[in-house]
């Protein structure tokens, strides 16, 4: 992980465009109330509910229908769910409160003219990993002042 000098360095040489991860670096991950709401909805034990929830949560972000994804994670737990709509609204629900702080530096950032986007900085470790072996300049998301104090300087 590049910090100190050296990251003020990058992130100052990416003028062209800054490229954020959504969940977990602009808007926030699931609050515990909201992973025990799930759990509830779902009527099994919170272990073996995540374990097939995160084991289906990819197909889900890459565009699997709701009502599928759904499906498969009960397929795994060998039940069936009484109320899937109720599940899949608790569960976008709980992944749609943002960070003011960071929605505030991405307008900062674009009131100086910078281009925006999402996936560069990055909360989690696989994906920063991975877009730097594509041959993107990709940071680790600590925290909003991590972004905005290099960012911002110029």
């Amino acid at each position: 992980m590049i910090i100190g000098a050296e990251y003020a360095h990058k992130l100052r040489d990416m003028t062209e465009v800054i490229m954020f991860d959504l969940y977990g670096v602009i808007a926030r991950t699931q609050t515990d109330d909201a992973k025990h709401r799930l759990v509830d909805l779902a009527g099994v034990p919170g272990d073996s509910f995540w374990q097939a929830y995160w084991l289906c949560r990819p197909a889900y972000d890459a565009g699997q229908d709701g009502v599928a994804c759904w499906a498969t994670v009960a397929e795994r737990l060998g039940i069936s769910f009484p109320d899937v709509p109720a599940l899949m609204q608790a569960d976008l629900d709980s992944w749609c409160r943002v960070d003011d702080e960071m929605v505030s530096l991405v307008c900062e950032l674009a009131d100086q003219g910078r281009t925006l986007g999402l996936l560069f900085v990055d909360d989690n470790e696989a994906n920063v990993l991975a877009a730097r072996e594509a041959g993107m300049a990709a940071e680790l998301f600590t925290s909003p002042a991590q972004v905005r104090a290099p960012a911002l300087r110029d």
